[in-house]
């Protein structure tokens, strides 16, 4: 399977889509802001380990430290090969921002909240696409 990157700065958020991905096998690592995200992000473009490598990372547009739109084109710039979804909705998020996440090199958007089944799908698809 793949080792996938949640940031987001809710910890409950994280944890269930922890959860979720780990259930179908994935290796999860969190951040909880953009800076942390980009951190690990550096961490693993610099790994040896192909298993270290983050394939994919799932980013919140709004946090502290550092916005989404900020992680994701930085993330981007460092590793162009990674897929990025973008997240955002819920109580405090605004879905309009996930056309422009996009804009800014997001793969895929997913508004909050989201299922488990439109997560596994979409980060799914995005390890097929790796592999044509």
């Amino acid at each position: 399977m793949a080792h996938i990157l949640i940031v987001d700065d809710n910890s409950e958020l994280r944890s269930t889509t922890r959860k979720m991905l780990e259930s179908a096998g994935h290796q999860v690592s969190e951040a909880a802001n953009g800076v942390e995200g980009l951190d690990r992000i550096t961490a693993s473009v610099k790994s040896k380990t192909k298993l270290d490598e983050i394939q994919v990372a799932l980013v919140d547009l709004i946090m502290p430290e550092k916005d989404g739109l900020m992680l994701i084109q930085e993330a981007l710039a460092q590793s162009p090969r990674l897929k990025i979804i973008a997240i955002s909705g819920g109580p405090q998020g605004n879905p309009a921002w996930l056309p422009i996440a996009k804009s800014a090199g997001a793969t895929r958007m997913l508004k909050k909240p989201f299922t488990k089944d439109q997560l596994l799908r979409h980060v799914q698809e995005l390890l097929a696409d790796n592999w044509k």
